[in-house]
């Protein structure tokens, strides 16, 4: 049997899934620290390079794998994630020039340090199209390829959070997936909301989390702050004449998740409200089944949609 193995690089913590195909069942997950403090800085630094790799190495000697491939997701603050809007009739050489030139403005290096990368998330209305692009320095591409060489394995993909959840929830829900929806995830000192509109990412933030004087009082401070992301996404689609699009769902997943706030929340929004399992539409083999929780499951949210990236 051949494995894929993915790996999720978040501020708090490495996780990993891996996947047997061809039928893609997962077995074997786990999570793991950094072998320093994560900072930005450190995925361009040759020290990082070397302990990460070794960690990495570890785990797959722990596992006894030999995949045929891996995949790497990171935090979408090492990159950036823009969507430029340009006219639904543009010529091909225009919306170029057009993406170039909005994309320049936003980076801090110049744009030949960049790899830049077109997707085919795009959203048309009202005569617009809004694509979403996604700049990725060069360095940290060859940062995350060395350690794949290291490790002597062949790098499948390097993708961004944003992007890998968006590939958990299709999984998770497949066609049941509404309009528009809210992943919000909980880490342990910041939340970051992303919208999907229609199954597809459509723009996210971060925020960091209110004080934690009381337990009671942090909760409503964060039940607070949902209730204004679904306020903010759905006034985003008050322009023209379009029927306003209200948020359907929101799903919550993260390792500052827990079922006090969870049961809290559920309670005091109208919207409907569940922990995000990514693993429910997922065959998961039986050493791994009783160990896999929904409340555990939720912290592999990113590992397990860059590895379902065949």
């Amino acid at each position: 049997m051949d494995h894929h193995i993915g790996f999720a690089f978040s501020v708090e913590q490495i996780s990993y899934a891996v996947f047997e195909s061809p039928d893609m069942v997962l077995c074997a997950a786990g999570i793991t620290a950094y072998p320093f403090d994560y900072e930005e800085g450190r995925f361009l630094q040759q020290e990082a390079r070397i302990s990460l790799t070794s960690v990495l190495k570890n785990i797959l000697d722990e596992q006894k794998l030999s995949p045929k491939s891996i995949s790497f997701s990171i935090e979408s603050n090492l990159v950036v994630l823009k969507r430029i809007v340009y006219p639904e009739n543009l010529e091909e050489s225009g919306i170029t020039d057009h993406i170039s030139w909005h994309i320049a403005e936003s980076l801090n290096l110049p744009m030949n340090e960049y790899a830049l990368v077109r997707s085919d998330n795009i959203i048309v209305r009202e005569g617009l199209k809004e694509e979403l692009v996604i700049s990725i320095q060069k360095k940290l591409i060859r940062f995350f390829r060395e350690i794949a060489d290291a490790l002597e394995i062949p790098l499948r993909n390097l993708t961004v959070h944003h992007l890998s959840a968006e590939l958990a929830l299709n999984s998770a829900l497949a066609d049941q997936a509404e309009k528009l929806m809210i992943l919000f995830k909980i880490a342990h000192s910041r939340y970051e909301s992303s919208f999907f509109l229609n199954g597809r990412y459509y723009k996210s933030h971060y925020e960091r989390l209110p004080a934690r004087n009381s337990s009671s009082e942090y909760e409503t401070n964060l039940i607070q702050m949902v209730k204004q992301e679904a306020a903010y996404i759905e006034n985003q689609f008050l322009t023209g004449d379009q029927e306003q699009i209200l948020v359907d769902r929101i799903l919550i997943y993260g390792p500052g998740l827990n079922e006090s706030f969870l049961s809290m929340i559920q309670k005091n929004m109208s919207i409907p409200v569940d922990r995000f399992n990514p693993l429910q539409n997922i065959v998961i083999s039986e050493s791994l089944q009783s160990v896999l929780t929904d409340e555990i499951a939720s912290e592999y949210v990113e590992c397990v949609g860059v590895s379902l990236d065949q």
